[in-house]
């Protein structure tokens, strides 16, 4: 799990940075475009809404404002426009300099949805959750290829939520397991799990009530 005073911090470099007071917003839901609208992901996250959709173009997205990315505790939707061929993600972590992904934490309301993207190159060498950490009511991660991800738990995703749903993500060489969900309510359907490592699973931990894995394929994870 994040710091969070770490959280915070960086709350308040962002608000700094962009001279604006970030809440959690209301209202019409709209669609925000990066980079037409905002050039970076964190901008366009610092004035969207719950509800809001961010649209993203194709391209590779790295650097600073597209890594270690805050979505406020908002239930916003990031979407590409084309697919994960067409749109990245790349964090950019290491060893030397940890960055993790994508930072959601308390979102309530709508369901938040990532979808069309390849998700790589997340590093934390503390807590859990690389690419992706979830807090919230719901989350629904679909067409997202996870890739050399890394965390001491949960390289790609690390999720503590009401219900989560997962279709068509191949996650591959992550580590540190490549997903720990914790929820009410799983759905993870038509995804691929392969050469991913860690301590106690390489592929997918789940605690919770019930859940259902279809069309799902595990090959060669080690721990």
């Amino acid at each position: 799990m994040p710091d969070g005073d770490a959280v915070v911090g960086m709350r308040e470099f962002l608000t700094a940075v962009f001279g604006i007071v970030v809440v959690a917003g209301s209202g019409m839901a709209t669609t925000i475009r990066v980079p037409t609208d905002y050039s970076t992901i964190q901008g366009a996250l610092i004035v969207a809404g719950s509800g809001d959709t961010i649209l993203v173009s194709d391209g590779t997205y790295s650097g600073l404002f597209n890594r270690d990315i805050d979505f406020f505790s908002k239930a916003v939707s990031l979407i590409s426009e084309n697919g994960s061929a067409h749109t990245t993600l790349d964090f950019g972590g290491s060893a030397a300099e940890p960055h993790r992904g994508l930072i959601i934490d308390g979102a309530v309301g709508p369901a938040v949805t990532i979808k069309g993207f390849t998700v790589r190159s997340a590093y934390l060498s503390i807590g859990s959750g690389g690419a992706v950490y979830f807090t919230g009511d719901s989350l629904i991660v679909s067409d997202c290829v996870f890739e050399a991800n890394c965390a001491p738990s949960a390289g790609a995703i690390a999720c503590a939520a009401s219900y989560v749903i997962v279709i068509g993500c191949p996650f591959e060489g992550n580590a540190g397991g490549a997903a720990v969900l914790d929820t009410d309510s799983l759905v993870v359907v038509n995804c691929v799990f392969s050469k991913n490592t860690g301590a106690n699973c390489g592929a997918l931990v789940v605690f919770g009530s019930r859940g259902e894995l279809s069309g799902t394929i595990c090959d060669s994870n080690t721990c």
